[in-house]
């Protein structure tokens, strides 16, 4: 009703000005436009109040299960790029080994896996099983999905040294989060939650709010659909509903002094599935300004053997030469 009053509208502005145009009787021409202005002006006004009032849909369930899928679908189109790119999955990868951190970096074993209470904070993904503190002690890489998707406090740090293979191995446990959950039933899959792996650069935890700017960067990132409908609150709504799992890198690239204030803020704002990425001497230090990310899970990435890194170059070999300006063999995870 609202399009066709506009269009009557128009039909009318541009009669009244064919008259003007002929007409020969000034007077008689100003005084027609003066009474249809009386008419058109607040008419139009009127047209577009009730165009801006319009009810908006509300985001139901359904449209919520949607949006995270059609999310779940950028980011894995993202990653598995990102992962053919450094070769984390074709030749197989050198394997690489974490074991529970010994350096202050995170609370006791007990606290992530959950005290028996019967209390769960997080409760496994579909198809998971509970975890021990054993399940903690060491592992691969492939392991991590595991311990991410059991664990009761929700919560892991992983640490390594500078080319320890953090990102890679976030980004395969990333596909890892996004293989399981496509793999689900519809009515499974809407309790599991879209990994996101964001770096931690540009967000100043002493002025914004850390769902504010996690908001704002995947809207801008995977360029999130917008509606007028949905009044561009989908991913706020996908994060405050715990629809998101977060996994954080660089902590070491914020600015020193705001890292303490950064771990306060994970610490005090997330009710979502948390994997925290770091060098070790950055978080070490953060931590003993401020204290560990309450409940987390340390993991310590270690270097890789001589001998894996030895069978890795081997299986390089056998491979095509990389096209010119290529890493050979890709990034190590």
């Amino acid at each position: 009703m609202v399009i066709v009053g506009l269009t009557i509208i128009a039909v009318v502005v541009f009669v009244v000005l064919g008259f003007i145009f002929r007409s020969h009787d000034r007077d008689s021409a100003a005084t027609l436009v003066q009474g249809i202005g009386a008419i058109v002006v607040p008419a139009a006004s009127a047209a577009l109040w009730l165009t801006n009032r319009r009810p908006r849909t509300e985001l139901t369930e359904p449209a919520l299960r949607d949006f995270a899928d059609e999310l779940a679908e950028r980011v894995k189109a993202q990653w598995s790029a990102a992962a053919s790119e450094r070769r984390l999955i074709h030749p197989s990868p050198v394997p690489v080994r974490w074991r529970w951190s010994t350096l202050p970096v995170s609370g006791p074993a007990t606290d992530a896996v959950g005290t028996g209470t019967g209390s769960s904070r997080f409760r496994p993904l579909p198809g998971l099983a509970p975890i021990t503190a054993a399940d903690l002690e060491s592992g691969a890489v492939r392991d991590l999905f595991r311990l991410y998707g059991a664990l009761d406090s929700g919560r892991m740090v992983i640490v390594g040294a500078g080319g320890a293979g953090k990102s890679g191995a976030a980004i395969r446990l990333l596909l890892d989060a996004l293989s399981h959950r496509e793999a689900l039933e519809p009515e499974a899959r809407a309790r599991v939650p879209v990994p996101v792996l964001l770096t931690l650069s540009g967000w100043d935890p002493l002025n914004q709010r850390l769902h504010d700017w996690l908001a704002t960067r995947l809207t801008t990132d995977y360029m999130f659909r917008k509606s007028e409908d949905h009044a561009g609150g989908v991913v706020s709504r996908l994060i405050g509903t715990g629809r998101i799992a977060v996994f954080l890198d660089g902590l070491d690239e914020i600015p020193e002094a705001v890292r303490p204030a950064a771990l306060r803020a994970l610490n005090e704002q997330t009710n979502f599935r948390l994997v925290l990425l770091s060098r070790v001497g950055e978080l070490v230090t953060a931590v003993a300004a401020e204290g560990p990310l309450s409940g987390s899970a340390g993991l310590e990435l270690l270097p890789v053997s001589a001998q894996d890194a030895a069978e890795y170059l081997t299986r390089c070999q056998a491979q095509p030469p990389p096209r010119p300006g290529a890493v050979w063999c890709g990034t190590s995870v």
